[in-house]
């Protein structure tokens, strides 16, 4: 039986934010000092473990994960 070769993929994200990234992480950040903010987050890129946002509100999560201008994923001019 003759194998069969795998063919090859190209897969294309459309990122128009940090949290439409597979390599973000939204973990948790509280205000030790302010019990209204216990719950807060931080958005985290994990391709080098730097904070995108922090001292966040869970419901503003998207609109301040706007893509910084040190993102790895975007390619570099010459």
């Amino acid at each position: 039986m003759a194998k069969k070769m795998a063919k090859k993929t190209t897969v294309s994200l459309n990122i128009n934010n940090c949290l439409d990234c597979p390599f973000h992480e939204v973990r948790r950040d509280p205000d030790p000092d302010d019990w209204f903010c216990i719950d807060d987050v931080k958005v985290v890129c994990l391709t080098g473990e730097r904070n995108v946002t922090e001292g966040c509100r869970p419901y503003m999560t998207r609109k301040e994960s706007e893509i910084p201008d040190w993102c790895p994923l975007i390619p570099k001019k010459r």
